[in-house]
């Protein structure tokens, strides 16, 4: 957690000149210093993920692109598969789940109807706690090495939420070790940044897009959509051959993105050479695979 810098209780030393101490008696970092250590450390993370990129082609060398997929993972409560889609389901950093939007749905129900406070539907933790209590539940989940804690805590530095600074830095390099444990979340927002030069990282289209390659590969639908993104923005903001089997492929799994986006080509009368009626039942076969009728209740009420 990066404390915010206290104000100094002396702001002045000897008369008409400055003191370069804080209040906790340690020196002032000045504006050139502070861009140093920053550029250095943005270094050190750009290289970690140059690492993380190489390390994942030779790991991956021998997995295709559009080969099976891996299965869901189940959520623990109703052990219905989890839909794909990042905000049909909330991580839980009392406890390390990840549970669907409609047990989420479903205890909420049932802390209304018996006037209970809210808790975790999984482990019953309270989870009416202030920020502080909060950042210190995700801190240790990442003190296990929990990926999925690292992602939620990087994303509070990233936005500057729950009581954290906003900080870039540290931002990244959460990120940066999640994806190293595998996290394929954590390297689609790599590839991300890389791809578009983002909080700070240096703009590099191709290892972006080997990165959201490599996070497709590791069975993360959202980044076929991505990667189709990249092929359309490289291409003058057209589609080919290899952005629309990637829409093909995520559709067919179930990602509402890509089903969405082949839809609007068909009315346009641009889906040529698309059989939409055998994408269409299979996305609608992978939908059923995560149905259930608290999910669909939750969605309705956009929980």
């Amino acid at each position: 957690n990066q404390s915010k810098r206290r104000i100094p209780t002396n702001t002045t030393g000897k008369k008409g000149k400055r003191s370069t101490k804080t209040g906790d008696g340690k020196a002032k970092q000045g504006p050139g210093e502070a861009r140093r250590e920053r550029a250095a450390a943005m270094k050190e993370i750009e290289v970690g993920i140059a690492a993380l990129a190489d390390r994942l082609r030779e790991e991956l060398r021998d997995v295709e692109l559009f080969g099976p997929l891996p299965e869901r993972e189940d959520c623990p409560i109703c052990f219905v598969p989890l839909p794909h889609e990042e905000n049909k389901g909330r991580y839980k950093p009392c406890c390390g789940k990840y549970i669907c939007n409609g047990c989420i749905h479903a205890s909420r129900k049932m802390s209304c109807k018996t006037k209970q406070p809210l808790s975790c539907e999984f482990c019953r933790s309270p989870l009416q706690i202030n920020d502080k209590a909060a950042v210190e539940r995700i801190k240790n989940r990442v003190a296990v090495n929990d990926a999925d804690g690292m992602i939620t805590l990087a994303n509070c530095y990233n936005q500057g939420t729950d009581g954290l600074v906003q900080d870039d830095i540290a931002a990244l390099r959460l990120y940066l070790h999640a994806a190293e444990l595998g996290q394929v979340q954590a390297i689609g927002l790599l590839a991300t940044h890389c791809f578009l030069g983002k909080m700070g990282i240096k703009c590099d289209k191709q290892l972006g897009m080997d990165l959201s390659t490599l996070a497709a590969k590791k069975g993360c639908i959202s980044d076929y959509t991505q990667l189709a993104i990249f092929e359309q923005i490289e291409n003058n903001n057209t589609d080919t051959e290899r952005s629309i089997k990637c829409l093909t492929f995520a559709a067919k799994a179930g990602d509402e993105v890509s089903m969405k986006y082949l839809r609007e080509l068909k009315d346009k009368g641009l889906a040529h050479g698309i059989d939409m009626d055998q994408i269409e039942n299979e996305f609608e076969e992978s939908s059923k695979a995560v149905w259930s009728e608290e999910r669909e209740e939750a969605y309705s009420m956009d929980i």
